[in-house]
């Protein structure tokens, strides 16, 4: 009778975790657990606090069970709670016990796969997770995470022959808009804007448009339009910036095209272009169109120079003027690898000929997306003599004048970066080698700003070491004409 209640209280617990009713679980689980004092019970209400992130619990858990009964399963998972706090080390460790114990398991092949990623050892990452897509090759996300892995070690035309396989398999409107970043990091720009149309069904600040609206998306190419299209902006300041050089190309075919105006801090800049501008949806409109689908409809090869109604004209004085912007948005998914610390500006700040000017608009102590830890990367800013303009940027026309005031821009990959390349401010973006597909492979100069010099992480320095060449070599350059 008790045998036949563990096994039936076993099977409930199990379907509802694959359900995600994870409370549920957890909560019969635990009653269940009062009367047997069963392994599989244990172990199910560990994957319980695993799915609702409450791994100090499930650590505990499965330490204990692991002291009683070390089996590969249980390694994996505390393997996986590990990484999800930031114990890389512990994690893998414990991920070598599980591959011991049991080498032909994908799930932990996969798994020690992406902690060498997260420890940026990309060869073995690509050869455990080849391993995981040889014993499970229907499986998309293994081929995906094998194509992000050969992505991150330099090889993308390898990764996207993997993004092919994986469409094969599962043709997931995600997977294509992974094959448009890998396209375009190798500047194949024809053939990647058909894969990025499928953001639309798959990212949520894109999908939104078609439901908010209630107008549909123009996805044909014509020669010509006569539908009344409303342009809507999507994404970062800095995508719709950098993609405002499409739109008088696109009026020419789309002569009832308008730009729906939904963000103050772009609207006098767009104004500014002269283009057509509405405040709400027009009687009249039939289909709606993001910004970044523009290249699309015009099948573009090359990138067009952006817009030219504003030139850089820094005011003369007596040291060199250099801002410095050390952080992107908090809410940026990619936080923890974008930004940097202020203090990795130190040459700059040491520097008597260099007048350090922050371009920073928040310097707020900040939370990363999905971390408790409290990250201060204005830490040490008060210690300075700093020239602070943040204040006084509240939109792009007044990001322009700021600009002004500087001779050189020095920043992280936030949106700072396409105003300054729009009016050619001589400026150097700090990339990691993962970085957004706009600025390349190995390319030292953006093909969508002339004046901006790309500037990359390795996999033995960061930001403090890229710092340094900077510095350098604007000692070397931009002092002899100075």
């Amino acid at each position: 009778m008790d045998n036949d209640l563990l096994k039936n209280t076993l099977k409930q617990v199990i379907d509802l975790i694959h359900h995600n009713f994870l409370s549920q679980a957890e909560e019969i689980a635990e009653q269940a657990l009062k009367v047997f004092d069963d392994r599989n019970l244990w172990q199910l209400l560990a994957i319980c606090k695993i799915g609702m992130k409450k791994y100090k619990e499930a650590e505990s858990i499965l330490r204990k069970s692991l002291e009683n009964h070390p089996n590969p399963s249980d390694f994996n998972n505390l393997s996986i709670v590990l990484k999800s706090i930031g114990k890389l080390e512990e994690a893998l460790e414990c991920a070598k016990l599980s591959i011991g114990l049991s080498n032909k398991n994908h799930r932990y092949l996969a798994n020690i796969s992406n902690i060498y990623y997260l420890l940026n050892q990309f060869d073995l990452a690509v050869s455990y997770m080849n391993e995981a897509c040889t014993l499970c090759p229907s499986c998309a996300d293994y081929i995906m995470n094998l194509a992000a892995y050969k992505s991150q070690n330099g090889d993308k035309q390898e990764a996207f022959e993997e993004i092919k396989k994986a469409l094969t398999v599962d043709p997931k409107p995600e997977y294509y808009v992974e094959g448009f970043y890998c396209l375009a990091a190798q500047k194949k720009y024809e053939k990647a804007w058909q894969f990025y149309e499928h953001r639309y069904a798959s990212m949520p600040q894109v999908s939104k448009f078609s439901q908010q609206y209630n107008l549909p998306v123009l996805f044909e190419k014509k020669n010509f339009y006569e539908e009344k299209i409303a342009i809507v902006f999507e994404q970062g300041l800095g995508d719709n910036v950098m993609y405002s050089r499409f739109i008088a190309q696109f009026l020419e075919k789309a002569p009832n095209a308008y730009v729906l105006m939904t963000d103050q801090i772009v609207e006098s800049f767009f104004r500014a272009l002269a283009v057509p501008i509405r405040e709400s949806i027009e009687e009249g409109t039939t289909h709606l169109l993001g910004i970044m689908s523009l290249p699309y409809h015009l099948e573009t090869k090359e990138i067009p120079p952006s817009v030219k109604l504003w030139q850089h004209t820094p005011k003369k004085s007596s040291k060199l003027k250099v801002g410095i912007v050390w952080a992107g948005s908090a809410f940026h998914p990619c936080d923890d690898v974008r930004s940097t610390y202020f203090l990795d500006f130190m040459p700059f700040l040491n520097d008597p000929e260099i007048e350090v000017c922050s371009l920073m608009r928040d310097r707020r102590k900040r939370k990363r997306v999905g971390q408790d830890e409290v990250v201060d990367y204005a830490l040490g800013f008060e210690d300075y003599k700093i020239t602070d303009y943040g204040s006084k940027m509240d939109d792009v026309l007044s990001t322009i004048e700021v600009l002004n005031e500087i001779d050189i821009l020095v920043s992280v990959d936030t949106a700072i970066v396409h105003i300054a390349g729009t009016i050619g401010v001589p400026t150097y973006v700090l990339v990691n080698q993962n970085c957004d597909w706009r600025w390349g492979v190995d390319e030292k100069i953006s093909d969508w700003y002339s004046s901006i010099e790309i500037f990359r992480t390795s996999k033995t320095d960061n930001y403090k070491d890229v710092l340094c060449m900077v510095h350098k070599k604007i000692r070397g350059e931009k002092f002899a004409s100075y």
